[in-house]
């Protein structure tokens, strides 16, 4: 909503600027037009009435009515809903005040057409038919203009037809409009359907079908943007230890009892910030935004509450745990060295007793580096 107010607010801005070059381009012609006029002497009243006429009150005018937009769209809430008719409504009263002063020109009765037009914009279909009104009831002012006029110059009455046919001009740029909006409208539904049918066969990719977690290629995407932007954050490796035992002695629908109970904890204790991923068979990873002491708060908690778990079904004493490492990515460190440091750490954990969280440190890492197994190469 706040992108769209934005947008919104841009275009506002837009229409303001088209409405002053458009008095200024009149103010422009009408000084053209008196120097010519003066020049050929084509008068047939003094040069003062002329420039009061067709120059000073036009002027003063058109300058009125920007100044007032430019107030109106300054003080009114920028989210309501009459601030959009602003510029609109600028486009309607200038049209109205060159029609009135040049009512001998019927061609510019088609100035109408244009808000009735820029209001497709704001993807509002009630703003045409708005501006379609506003601008019939104005068409009046240059059609008593003109009549008066006429009647003036001793001219038989005569309805000026040209204001028929402006009014059926617009009306039909009301229709044509409304089917614009409309259009927009069923466009922009159809990209948010595809938008989100592809957001959701992305997420079911990222996903590990059996616990519910990110997987493996999920991780290490999400591992390379946190790494490139800079921000602190820490990487939790966590291994369920003999796991091998558990799937060998109670068979392997007992060991995804196992895999699921520590999920679900992941699941329920990571919040939304945090990024919780299956990257094996047994071996579960964080991306939490936060130093690795912080970090080690959440992981201790997920670690003592799995370890409480107990599986009836199979194991009455339960007992099954975890061990943790927890790395905290430095600047200079690619996602593939806090990667390896956290799993550093966990193995760490294993080879002093397990069940247990360890943070990385340049000595755990020596430590741990003769247990650890070959690091798999960085790729997802």
């Amino acid at each position: 909503m706040e992108q769209t107010d934005r947008t919104y607010q841009k275009w506002r801005t837009y229409l303001f600027r088209t409405n002053v070059i458009f008095a200024l381009i009149v103010v422009t012609m009408e000084l053209v037009f008196a120097v010519m006029i003066f020049s050929m002497d084509f008068l047939s009243f003094t040069p003062w009435v002329y420039l009061v006429s067709f120059l000073l009150v036009p002027s003063a005018c058109n300058a009125l009515i920007l100044i007032s937009g430019w107030l109106l769209m300054r003080h009114l809430p920028q989210d309501g809903w009459f601030i959009n008719y602003v510029p609109l409504l600028q486009m309607v009263l200038l049209a109205t005040v060159i029609t009135c002063v040049h009512y001998g020109f019927s061609a510019l009765l088609s100035l109408y057409c244009f808000p009735v037009f820029a209001s497709v914009i704001f993807d509002n279909r009630h703003m045409p038919r708005t501006m379609t009104v506003l601008g019939g009831l104005l068409l009046l002012a240059p059609t008593a203009v003109r009549m008066n006029a006429m009647m003036y110059d001793g001219e038989l009455f005569r309805f000026p037809f040209e204001a028929v046919v402006a009014l059926m001009i617009l009306v039909s740029c009301n229709l044509i409009s409304s089917m614009l909006i409309h259009f927009q409208a069923e466009k922009n539904h159809l990209l948010r359907s595809t938008t989100r049918r592809q957001m959701a066969m992305r997420e079911q990719l990222e996903r590990d079908l059996q616990t519910g977690l990110y997987n493996r290629p999920a991780f290490f995407r999400q591992l390379g943007e946190m790494v490139n932007r800079g921000n602190t954050f820490s990487v939790v490796m966590m291994d369920i230890d003999n796991f091998k035992v558990i799937n060998d002695t109670y068979g392997h629908l007992r060991g995804d009892q196992v895999l699921l109970a520590l999920a679900e904890l992941m699941l329920s204790y990571c919040p939304a910030s945090c990024f919780p991923a299956r990257v094996g068979g047994e071996e579960f990873t964080i991306l939490v935004p936060l130093n690795s002491r912080d970090t080690t708060f959440l992981v201790n908690t997920i670690r003592i509450e799995f370890s409480r778990k107990r599986y009836p079904s199979f194991r009455e004493d339960g007992g099954i745990t975890i061990s943790c490492g927890v790395a905290q990515w430095e600047p200079g460190l690619t996602g593939q060295e806090i990667y390896h440091r956290a799993d550093l750490a966990m193995y760490y954990s294993k080879r002093t007793g397990k069940n247990r969280t360890t943070i990385y440190t340049p000595e755990v890492g020596e430590a741990a580096r003769e247990d650890a197994p070959q690091q798999l190469p960085y790729t997802s």
